[in-house]
């Protein structure tokens, strides 16, 4: 049973990629789009099938979403309380602070992020794609997009932790 959702799911992913992001154009979500008669019966024909894998996605997503959100809290409360023992031994490092404030940024920016991007999803979800297939599929090229920038911003987390790291070995030295 196992086997047949997976089986199910690589197909559905393979659907969405097929009918809808294999198309050519990058389009504002909003707009109505100039595709050909013929894409826009692919992705009437495939309609069903691509709502379902989105469905999937949006279901993974968001369980990946919590899990990566609270490792990020976790990661700024010891981060804080790290920072917050060196002003307790006043042991003043401001570079320390500002990555602080750089990598919360980053956080909330993150999660800003992918609000839009399931915002994204949702309205694409609601969209009744076998009647309004352009604008399905703007709503899956913007939803796109944002996932891009969502690893964008995931990036810019793992190089301000890096660089928190960095800085605190450079102290390691001068506390000795």
């Amino acid at each position: 049973m196992k086997h047949l959702t997976v089986s199910r799911m690589i197909i559905g992913f393979t659907t969405v990629f097929v009918a809808v992001f294999a198309m050519q154009g990058v389009v504002s979500a909003q707009a109505s789009l100039s595709l050909s008669d013929d894409k826009l019966e692919a992705i009437r024909t495939r309609c069903s099938n691509s709502q379902f894998a989105l469905q999937q996605i949006e279901k993974r997503d968001a369980v990946s979403r919590i899990n990566r959100g609270r490792a990020y809290d976790q990661m700024l409360r010891q981060i804080s309380a790290f920072n917050s023992r060196f002003a307790y031994n006043k042991i003043n490092m401001p570079d320390l602070v500002q990555i602080t404030s750089d990598l919360q940024n980053a956080v909330n920016d993150f999660r800003s992020s992918y609000d839009t991007y399931d915002n994204d999803i949702t309205s694409a979800l609601k969209i009744d794609c076998k009647q309004e297939p352009s604008q399905y599929y703007g709503y899956i090229v913007q939803a796109r997009n944002d996932r891009a920038a969502i690893g964008e911003k995931v990036k810019a987390i793992t190089e301000f932790t890096a660089k928190y790291r960095n800085a605190i070995s450079s102290y390691r030295e001068t506390i000795k």
